[in-house]
């Protein structure tokens, strides 16, 4: 081989070679751009989560603010109710009975007068006639608060109702049959306020048990 081609063929390898690392160090810039990139792309999509987390945080920290003045004025309202409700009890309790003394008033009223008129006349008429005119006051006046008395005598003895407070032998009455009333019971509406205090009759020794109807029967005939 002649020198020139030799020297021909050397210059062809040491352009090969030299396009070969060309190559490798433009695949490698490459590479590294890419990575770069890569990580910049990564760097980027890191700071815009962070971004969106702080974002989310700050919504949940004006939320939960909210939601603490919401339940403090929920509590001050709740405080408030409390106090107000314990004031109208303590009212309802100190003034629970200023209509019925309203009511009740004006029967005072009204034995004062009667009490003063026999003062001046002395007639015990007069006095026995307003005494009369204020039990029946009294009595509208329960009345219209739902108390009323209760029926005894001649009924039969109720326990419910009724406190014996002795039994007496009677042949006119039959057994268990209130003959008398010491003091009369009332209702406040279907609640017992105080029983009747009676007298009750039982059979005489020695006598048969009469009944409702023979009892009535004798008190016809002696009539």
């Amino acid at each position: 081989m002649n020198p020139k081609a030799k020297g021909k063929r050397k210059r062809v390898g040491k352009e090969k070679e030299t396009d070969q690392q060309e190559g490798i160090i433009r695949v490698a810039g490459e590479e590294q751009t890419s990575q770069v990139e890569g990580a910049e792309a990564e760097e980027k999509a890191e700071l815009s989560e962070l971004e969106q987390l702080k974002a989310k945080l700050a919504e949940k920290e004006k939320e939960a603010e909210e939601n603490y003045e919401r339940m403090l004025r929920a509590q001050a309202d709740l405080e408030n109710y409390k106090k107000r409700a314990l004031r109208e009890k303590a009212e309802l309790f100190n003034y629970r009975h200023e209509e019925l003394i309203k009511e009740l008033l004006p029967i005072l009223d009204n034995l004062e007068r009667a009490i003063e008129n026999t003062k001046k006349s002395q007639d015990c008429l007069a006095l026995i006639e307003g005494i009369e005119l204020t039990w029946k006051q009294f009595i509208h006046c329960l009345e219209k608060f739902g108390v009323k008395s209760i029926s005894s005598l001649g009924e039969k003895f109720d326990p419910g109702l009724q406190e014996a407070m002795s039994q007496i032998e009677s042949g006119d009455h039959a057994p268990n049959t209130v003959i008398e009333e010491v003091q009369k019971g009332y209702l406040l509406k279907d609640r017992l306020l105080r029983p009747s205090l009676v007298v009750v009759s039982r059979q005489p020794e020695g006598t048969e048990v009469a009944t409702g109807k023979e009892v009535e029967e004798e008190d016809q005939e002696k009539e």
